[in-house]
């Protein structure tokens, strides 16, 4: 009989470690305690997390890839220019993960003056060091015609002001657009960022890569419950 419970308490315990969260930190959002996990290229969760991907893709040198760049820029001042951006964050959650918000922190390391930029879910993968205003990866080329990425309807969009240069900007994405990265790996493809009217006035905003020193790397904050 003490056998018995002693394997039934070991069962119940794998049963909780298995459904801990990812990390012990908590907050509360909106009056309700949550966890929270922050994702940056060699610093969160770990030093050794290294998959978050980004370059931007540019219509001016349409071969080109800027996959080791230590910035990013978005831009309808000199054709269009759009960037891409990706965290695998499979793997450090419950199965049965509730994303209350989501943001995306960036260093803005140069603006000239108020712009809109908007947030697109990407439909099909992409490789950092390949990926040009052509191709998604070398010989691979966007469906779309005349490239620049194949991407969906825009899922948030922000506008930053002049005051925001040399800073960070945090931008909220979709919940059920990072649960779908979790849940569903195999349709992470990530975000496309570009100005909100690329046919209007020029405008022109660089942030930070994950090339860059680490404090100034692209970060994903996700608050959840479970």
């Amino acid at each position: 009989m003490i056998r018995k419970t002693m394997i039934l308490l070991t069962i119940a315990l794998i049963t909780v470690l298995s459904c801990a969260p990812a990390s012990d930190e908590e907050t509360v959002l909106d009056g309700e305690p949550v966890f929270v996990e922050n994702f940056k290229y060699g610093h969160y969760p770990t030093s050794s997390y290294t998959s978050t991907y980004d370059t931007y893709i540019a219509s001016a040198a349409p071969a080109n890839n800027y996959g080791a760049i230590s910035s990013f820029y978005i831009t309808n001042a000199i054709g269009y220019t759009r960037g891409l951006v990706r965290f695998i964050i499979t793997g450090y959650f419950p199965a049965n993960i509730n994303v209350k918000k989501a943001t995306l922190t960036l260093y803005t390391d140069g603006i000239g003056s108020p712009i809109k930029v908007s947030f697109h879910e990407l439909t099909r993968s992409w490789i950092e060091t390949q990926a040009t205003w052509n191709e998604a990866e070398t010989g691979t080329p966007w469906a779309t015609i005349d490239g620049g990425g194949d991407f969906g309807p825009s899922v948030a969009s922000y506008t930053v002001y002049e005051f925001s240069a040399y800073g960070f900007v945090s931008f909220n994405l979709p919940g059920s657009l990072v649960k779908k990265w979790i849940t569903n790996p195999n349709e992470n493809y990530g975000i496309l960022i570009k100005v909100s009217s690329e046919s209007g006035d020029p405008k022109l905003i660089s942030f930070s890569s994950s090339e860059d020193t680490v404090s100034y790397r692209p970060m994903l904050t996700v608050y959840y419950t479970y």
